[in-house]
């Protein structure tokens, strides 16, 4: 595809979008790349929406290098990666609990739930803007979705893949049985209110129908809209109607029955789980003294660079830069683990990020600096290097050299 618009500046720090589509990822790498480009070639500000690509334990990890292509080409666009650890290795598709990890970390007026393998045909998100601000009251959108192989959908512009769209029988769509929120859009406010996606629905299916069951007890109208122009990328089956299905089915009707409109009430939930420690190689303390492209710089590199998924990363500063730091790390690097030391006493903030550290090595990344992760220490020899840093940080503006 060829890009309507050159990339220009970074969006300015701190202005949230209007939209944040979540893309649910399992194992569709190629896919996720075709769907991000249907999202990122629209006519629409780059800074007025973000996508969030969340990827639920997916034996390819290429779901990381397809988001970090996009970050490059577009640099003015918000497009993030995370990545769900499960136990069972993502054995199956928990779509409630990823889609709920992105509608956490979003900060949209909207939500807009989609998956890996839904591209979007014409100006979906200009569109779907304007219905949502123009309805009376709250909506939940959900447009027509017709499947496709990869192949018809390849190369084409937003133009192309919407006379494509127009042109396909309307036979190949994917019909639901009842309204379903799975690939709808919706107020966030809303959503939050009534606790997410159900995240009891463990297993393939019935999730996105609740959802909507949930959304309209709660006065918000689903409507379909076939203006609302999408393909689903054809693929097998990736789903087994067993006893784990029968058992999402007999949940839909409990709720149903009972009437639920807010679901994990006192519990936490849209929860990041993270790659247990013993399997990372270390930690990185990625510190600053406040030069914020420098530090994106790094981050870049550690979290979108080769062997990410090796290292945990850790981003430390004096308090006197939260408020920046902060900023830039909500609007480029979602998630990442922030601390901030008042400086004062330096071997009581040394003794705090030491207990943020999960792993048994670490390293520090000062500005200016070499990566450590070729030369990481056993994490006991750390403190009198972090001591160090966090004096050197309070003595003098200068960069800080390489500690560990």
């Amino acid at each position: 595809m060829t890009s309507a618009r050159q990339p220009s500046a970074p969006p300015a720090a701190n202005e949230a979008p209007d939209i944040s589509v979540i893309l649910a990822c399992f194992d569709q790498t190629r896919e996720l790349e075709l769907t991000l480009h249907s999202f990122l070639h629209q006519d629409f500000p780059r800074d007025r929406y973000e996508l969030i690509v969340v990827d639920d334990a997916s034996p390819d990890h290429g779901a990381r290098q397809v988001v970090s292509r996009a970050r490059q080409e577009f640099p003015d666009a918000r497009v993030h990666y995370l990545r769900q650890h499960r136990e069972d290795s993502g054995e199956y598709f928990s779509s409630a609990a990823v889609k709920n990890l992105g509608s956490r970390l979003a900060r949209g007026r909207y939500v807009w739930f989609n998956n890996a393998e839904i591209v979007q045909a014409g100006e979906s998100l200009s569109y779907v803007l304007r219905q949502h601000e123009e309805s009376a009251g709250p909506l939940c959108l959900r447009g027509r979705v017709l499947d496709l192989p990869f192949e018809a959908l390849d190369g084409r512009t937003q133009a192309e893949l919407d006379r494509l769209h127009e042109a396909t029988d309307h036979g190949r769509e994917r019909v639901a049985t009842a309204d379903h929120a799975g690939l709808a859009s919706m107020r966030r406010d809303i959503l939050l209110a009534i606790g997410g996606i159900d995240e009891r629905f463990d297993h393939w299916g019935k999730e996105d129908l609740d959802l909507a069951a949930r959304l309209k007890r709660v006065g918000v109208t689903y409507r379909y809209d076939d203006e609302v122009k999408s393909f689903h990328i054809s693929h097998p089956p990736n789903h087994v109607k067993g006893p784990d299905y029968q058992r999402m089915c007999r949940l839909l009707e409990e709720n149903n029955s009972r009437g639920v409109v807010e679901v994990h009430r006192g519990q936490l939930w849209g929860e990041l789980r993270q790659r247990p420690a013993h399997e990372l190689e270390g930690t990185v303390v990625v510190t600053t003294d406040g030069d914020l492209d420098d530090l994106e710089s790094r981050l870049e590199a550690l979290l979108y660079g080769a062997g990410a998924d090796a290292f945990e990363v850790l981003v430390a500063s004096l308090d006197t830069h939260r408020v920046d730091v902060e900023e830039r790390l909500q609007d480029r690097f979602l998630a990442v683990p922030y601390i901030a030391l008042a400086g004062e006493e330096p071997a009581a903030d040394a003794r705090r990020v030491r207990g943020r550290i999960r792993t048994q090595r670490a390293g520090a990344w000062p500005e200016h600096g070499p990566d450590p992760r070729a030369r990481l220490k056993p994490l006991a020899t750390l403190d009198a290097e972090l001591v160090d840093w966090i004096e050197h940080l309070t003595r003098t503006p200068e960069p800080a050299g390489p500690l560990l």
